[in-house]
């Protein structure tokens, strides 16, 4: 679990807080905090925010990876549910928060392929160094947003492993999309198609 360690501040600046971990470690601490990073992976850079108060959390993160458009997710729990959305989804995808943990820890999904809630759970698994600072709270930053429909991610993926009517999960017809015929094997091996 985190440590916080105070961070030098003058009476002009608001007392800051330094801690190393994720955003789970920083829920723990169970304070109302705003806490911000960035990181340089390999050329790829993330910068977060991170707003907790209670068992509510709001993770808006950017993505910048050279040469494309960069990428704004958030992710917000109510200590039930953990929602996501990004720029680039056309709806929402919500998750139990147990599950969402589990997959944070595991990285499992039920599928090989990579979906936004299983990236979303690695970066709350993530550690990085946070500059946390007290927060008065605000409510209204624990809203999702208006219009936006939120999918059960666990019921998505349950239902597309059941199977058709040719007895074969629904993903073997969706392996038939794959770029070349090396994926389409894997994705088909991956399903027992």
């Amino acid at each position: 679990m985190a440590t916080p360690e105070p961070a030098s501040n003058s009476n002009l600046e608001p007392k800051t807080t330094s801690v190393k971990g994720n955003l789970f470690d920083i829920l723990n601490l169970n304070k109302t905090m705003k806490c911000t990073f960035s990181a340089d992976a390999e050329g790829t850079l993330v910068y977060g925010t991170s707003y907790v108060s209670g068992k509510n959390v709001r993770y808006v993160s950017e993505v910048k990876a050279s040469g494309m458009e960069p990428v704004a997710t958030n992710m917000l729990t109510d200590g039930e549910w953990v929602y996501t959305w990004s720029t680039e989804m056309q709806q929402g995808m919500k998750m139990k928060l147990d599950a969402f943990k589990e997959t944070a820890a595991t990285g499992d999904t039920k599928t090989e392929n990579e979906s936004p809630t299983s990236e979303q759970a690695k970066n709350f698994e993530s550690n990085y160094d946070y500059n946390c600072m007290d927060w008065t709270g605000d409510p209204k930053m624990f809203e999702l947003p208006q219009g936006l429909e939120f999918v059960d991610f666990s019921q998505t993926v349950e239902s597309m492993m059941q199977p058709s009517s040719d007895g074969k999960s629904q993903m073997c017809a969706a392996c038939s999309y794959a770029q070349n015929a090396e994926d389409k094997a894997a994705c088909m091996k991956q399903f027992g198609c």
